[in-house]
């Protein structure tokens, strides 16, 4: 005799195991934020300008990517200001808003996000007939939040490039000043479990080559620790702008870098008149995160299947 399988009791089997696994905490993050604002070129008693240079090529270069699962997005320019924003998922921090977002994360979304705007010199032509505000910002951020089962991965990239002459009549050392905000996040729930992990990171660095050669001669990359980089005579560093944060289950938790607000200031070794230099700044945001299933809610799935299997088994038995 055909007995059907009550689709009630199917369903009230489904229904729970998935009811479990959606109230389960499974949860990572990844943010790194990384503002940099006010940033100058002196030369000790004043802001460098235009004039000052017999040749001067500046170009602001930027990329960001973000990528979350089979979905990704890439935005490049190289004009100024430099505005790119790239947003795979739903819940994404609004453009140029450069939260500092705490866990635990509430949507699965992947964002990078980067803004460069001014000059660092004064009186730099903005190419329709007036100049580019003095004071340059280069902003970037990148967030990774996952609320389910995913991967995802963020990344701003943001450089600074100019090539310059010195009209100056004597040689004379150039001081990079600017003041920086940074926060870095990386957590994972505490039930997740291995390879369930969070990394976020930043890099900022400033370097100089004599145009022609391949080694630069300064190599400055503020990391909290003063006076301890090639060709910078002195520096004010008040905490690292080159960090990471990471989290890897099971060993669950957050890690957290800042909020920290600071300025910094480095002077370089006396740069030679009428000498071409190759000036390049670079500043980089990085988050990435990976969530895989909790074994608990697995195991209740795989029951709830297999319970349905072996009644179908036992139902066409008896046909």
């Amino acid at each position: 005799m055909f007995k059907p399988i009550k689709s009630s009791v199917i369903a009230l089997g489904i229904a729970a195991s998935i009811g479990v696994a959606s109230t389960a905490q499974a949860d990572a993050l990844a943010v790194s934020d990384i503002l940099l604002s006010n940033l100058l070129f002196g030369n000790g008693t004043r802001t460098l300008d235009f004039s000052d240079f017999t040749a001067l090529t500046f170009t602001n270069s930027g990329q960001v990517t973000a990528q979350l699962g089979a979905g990704s997005q890439t935005f490049a320019g190289n004009t100024t200001p430099l505005d790119l924003y790239a947003c795979v998922g739903t819940g994404c921090p609004a453009n140029n808003t450069f939260p500092f977002t705490p866990p635990p994360p509430v949507n699965t979304f992947s964002t990078a996000d980067q803004l460069e705007q001014g000059a660092p010199i004064t009186n730099v032509p903005n190419g329709t007939g007036g100049v580019l505000s003095t004071g340059a910002t280069v902003d970037a951020g990148t967030y990774v939040s996952l609320a389910s089962a995913n991967v995802g991965n963020a990344q701003s990239k943001n450089g600074l490039s100019s090539t310059f002459l010195f009209t100056l009549g004597s040689t004379t050392p150039v001081t990079i000043t600017f003041d920086a905000q940074e926060y870095l996040q990386a957590f994972t729930a505490l039930n997740q479990q291995f390879p369930t992990n969070a990394l976020a990171s930043t890099t900022v660095c400033f370097t100089v080559t004599p145009v022609g050669l391949t080694a630069p001669i300064i190599n400055w990359c503020p990391d909290g620790t003063p006076n301890n980089d090639l060709g910078i005579t002195s520096s004010t560093e008040p905490f690292s702008l080159n960090v990471n944060a990471s989290r890897n289950a099971p060993f669950n938790g957050s890690t957290q870098f800042g909020p920290f607000t600071g300025t910094f200031s480095g002077t370089t070794i006396p740069l030679i008149g009428g000498v071409p230099y190759q000036l390049s700044a670079v500043e980089t945001s990085t988050s990435s995160a990976l969530e895989v299933p909790e074994p608990g809610s697995l195991a209740l799935l795989s029951a709830a299947l297999l319970g349905f299997g072996f009644s179908r088994r036992k139902l066409f038995g008896k046909r």
